[in-house]
């Protein structure tokens, strides 16, 4: 062989083993993780696959695949080191990533199924892989697991996700609202929902997600809905512990979940309406998770101390305390043809004004702002305020007028006429009443003390408001207050009253004089 074949053929021998070096040492295109086995990016009629490292490590490299591989490999890192802190073992999955803007989250013990904008959403992601793994722990799929076992496993992995984190910062899916652990929202019976209420509700559970959306969801799963009550009251409960107590809590409870699985309670007979019944059987729920906990505690020092605590949060939130009253700084009732608007602007005034409590009460629901997702009222066994305003056009029955008096000190009854509403409630809560009315000169009301009320009304049962309107001071009711002439308040523009009994506290009609004739 020439001199010159010979190089030849040596440049291309080396050029062959550089492309097969460079071939065999090229970094891997694979997911680093024993979580997952293989990730599915599912588009409009194409599907994309990207398998773990431990599965093949040959995969070709496809920009979409790269672009979802650095989204959720770091956090697929972090939480399989956060679970092998506490021993806990996992069977690798498979994730499906759907490429669509519309909440989708399907959670089976091989397999997790969501949309784009859920893996968004901080936490939700690492959410579905517990309740994935504890599904897996009991070999239940989501149709098969009761309410008891949906609220375990979502408050279960609620506390332990805050737990590694620092601070629970759950999103929900849909509205992407966070989720709070504080507020009179997670208090009993708030906390329970109806079946439109939870559907919308922050808390509602990603399992429940389709059945929602499907019109599919049965009466049991509403107990999920106190969700917040029993993960508030279970988080307060480790709280007293030490943080290697804390640790060992989550390391024998994830060790040995299908054992600690809150059994099934039977639901009682029907004691009167659908909603009485609802909120009967959602505290025998809560009772029967607090004899679960207690049984746990006979085999546990840990548990029992758990068990002590998780009782004494929820009895702090109101579980347990039938005549406890609900006090509020402002409930509002109006005519249901202006209901949308009034709670449009009820609820931007609870979010100028966090700290207050306000309710909005119809004849069979109520609200608590700025939450526009009703309970039915029934569940308020108790509850007071010192101010209430009823807005509408019909004149108030006596009757209502004395019902009130066992709930509110004061009531301004505003007889709007308008629509839609021209009300502003801007000032009402940060300036008060005074305030409210002088923001709203041209406002016809009567503002009552009730118990004064229903004093005055014991002497004579006559309707004051039709009374004051046609200024028949000489009616029983009048006289038998001992009315007085009412002094013009400039300032205000409204008449301020004078009588024995102080049952009309102010008012303001029609009149642009200065003076009130008697």
């Amino acid at each position: 062989m020439s001199t010159q074949k010979w190089i030849s053929f040596l440049l291309f021998s080396l050029s062959t083993a550089l492309v097969a070096l460079a071939w065999v040492s090229r970094p891997s295109f694979c997911l680093d993780s024993r979580l997952v086995e293989k990730v599915d990016k599912v588009g409009p009629g194409s599907e994309q696959s990207l398998p773990a490292c431990f599965v093949s490590r040959d995969s070709g490299y496809a920009a979409d695949l790269a672009e979802l591989k650095t989204r959720i490999e770091p956090r697929l890192t972090r939480l399989e080191k956060e679970l092998h802190f506490l021993g806990v073992e996992a069977k690798p999955l498979r994730l499906s990533v759907v490429d669509s803007l519309d909440p989708l989250v399907r959670v089976h013990p091989s397999h997790i199924i969501m949309s784009r904008s859920v893996l968004e959403q901080k936490q939700l992601f690492e959410k579905a892989f517990i309740l994935s793994l504890l599904m897996q722990k009991t070999g239940n799929s989501p149709h098969l697991m009761s309410a008891d076992e949906v609220a375990w496993a979502e408050v279960f992995s609620d506390v332990f996700l805050a737990f590694m984190q620092g601070a629970l910062d759950l999103k929900d899916p849909i509205l992407n609202q966070q989720i709070a652990w504080q507020g009179p929202q997670i208090e009993w019976p708030l906390a329970l929902k109806t079946t439109a209420g939870y559907c919308q509700e922050p808390w509602r559970s990603m399992l429940h997600l389709s059945a929602c959306e499907q019109g599919l969801l049965k009466s049991d799963d509403l107990f999920v809905s106190l969700r917040p009550l029993l993960g508030k009251s279970l988080q307060g409960a480790l709280a007293s512990l030490s943080m290697d107590e804390r640790v060992r809590f989550f390391r024998e409870t994830f060790q040995t979940w299908p054992v600690l699985q809150i059994q099934k309670f039977s639901y009682g007979s029907s004691i009167g309406s659908a909603s009485e019944q609802q909120i009967a059987d959602a505290a025998g729920g809560v009772e029967n998770w607090k004899k679960n906990f207690r049984t746990w505690g006979r085999t546990s020092s840990l548990w029992k101390r758990v068990s002590a605590g998780f009782s004494s949060e929820l009895a702090k939130a109101g579980f347990g305390d039938p005549d406890r009253a609900l006090n509020v700084d402002l409930i509002v009732m109006g005519s249901e043809s202006e209901k949308e608007s009034l709670l449009q602007k009820l609820a931007e005034l609870a979010l100028q004004e966090p700290s207050k409590r306000i309710v909005y009460l119809s004849e069979k629901e109520a609200r608590l702002m700025p939450d526009l997702k009703p309970f039915p009222r029934v569940w308020l066994k108790g509850l007071q305020a010192r101010q209430a305003l009823l807005i509408q056009c019909p004149i108030p029955s006596v009757e209502r007028l004395k019902k009130m008096g066992d709930t509110v000190e004061r009531l301004l009854v505003v007889r709007d006429c308008q629509s839609p509403l021209k009300i502003d409630f801007k000032q009402l809560l940060s300036e008060g009443l005074e305030g409210f009315i002088r923001a709203n000169a041209e406002m016809k009301f009567v503002q009552f003390h009730l118990p004064s009320l229903k004093s005055a009304l014991a002497k004579q049962n006559l309707n004051p408001i039709p009374l004051l309107e046609d200024k028949r001071w000489s009616s029983p009711f009048f006289t038998g207050i001992g009315w007085e002439k009412p002094e013009w308040d400039a300032g205000l523009k409204v008449y301020r009253s004078r009588a024995a009994i102080d049952a009309i506290e102010m008012f303001r009609g029609t009149e642009s004089e200065e003076t009130l004739p008697l």
